[in-house]
């Protein structure tokens, strides 16, 4: 099938790379009952960083890997709430007995549309414990901070775009 509108092939390539950025399921959370949503590829087609978004699979807005080190995936993602003009950056670990949501990185909503999640390579020699991290980053400049795990709490790093980090 050729689809020769090109509205409309726009929106069905958002979809999909929504879907794809979205294929592991975000646990229920109470942010998510607070007028908070996930954010997907469309809420940026109008951004100048739409093309660099498409270039990702999950469009830099959604992040899975094991950050407590409990063998088990978890979950970062950028949510929005439209009414009160705010987005978060969220880790969301899942064990057995409770969901626990940290707020990596709360943002105007109008500044969302100029940032992406990336998973952020493990450290050595440090409290994270080896584990991989949540990069928050300008996807103009490549410039912002990973936050790691330490077992209660997430901490943040200043990262350079080349990927070095040192503690805030």
């Amino acid at each position: 099938m050729v689809i020769r509108n090109p509205r409309l092939a726009t929106a069905l390539t958002c979809v999909l790379l929504a879907t794809k950025a979205h294929g592991a399921k975000l646990p229920p959370i109470a942010f998510l009952s607070m007028g908070f949503r996930e954010a997907t590829m469309a809420d940026f087609t109008d951004s100048p960083w739409a093309a660099r978004r498409r270039t990702e699979a999950g469009g830099y807005l959604a992040v899975t890997a094991d950050f407590d080190g409990d063998g088990k995936a978890d979950e970062a993602r950028i949510l929005l709430n439209d009414q009160r003009r705010v987005a978060y950056v969220v880790a969301v670990i899942q064990s057995p007995a409770k969901v626990d949501t940290y707020v990596l990185s709360q943002i105007a909503l109008h500044d969302a549309k100029d940032i992406g999640i990336a998973l952020a390579n493990p450290l050595a020699n440090d409290k994270s414990r080896g584990l991989a991290g949540v990069n928050i980053f300008a996807l103009d400049s490549g410039q912002g901070e990973a936050s790691y795990f330490d077992g209660e709490s997430f901490n943040t790093r200043v990262v350079s775009p080349a990927g070095a980090s040192e503690s805030k």
